[in-house]
């Protein structure tokens, strides 16, 4: 893959509202990325994402998701289906 987000971005989670991961194509998404509970909008478009990491079921449930262009996404976060477009 090409790398994943550094796990330090959890020293984030209590201010971070916006998250846009655009287009990096073999991205790993961290399991930290669910306890980021001020989070209202988390971008991941085309970024040929297979599957995304459970603890993003965490996230609330004011916090849309942008999975666009990642066509070999196996499903949804449980639970998360209505948000995310």
């Amino acid at each position: 893959g090409m790398g994943s987000l550094p796990s330090s971005i959890s020293g984030l989670k209590s201010t971070l509202t916006y998250l846009f991961v655009e287009e990096m194509p073999g991205i790993e998404l961290p399991d930290e990325l669910g306890d980021m509970g001020q989070l209202r909008y988390l971008s991941l478009p085309g970024n040929g994402l297979r599957s995304l990491p459970p603890t993003l079921g965490r996230l609330s449930d004011n916090c849309d998701i942008n999975l666009y262009r990642n066509p070999d996404l196996m499903r949804p976060p449980h639970g998360r289906a209505t948000s995310i477009r």
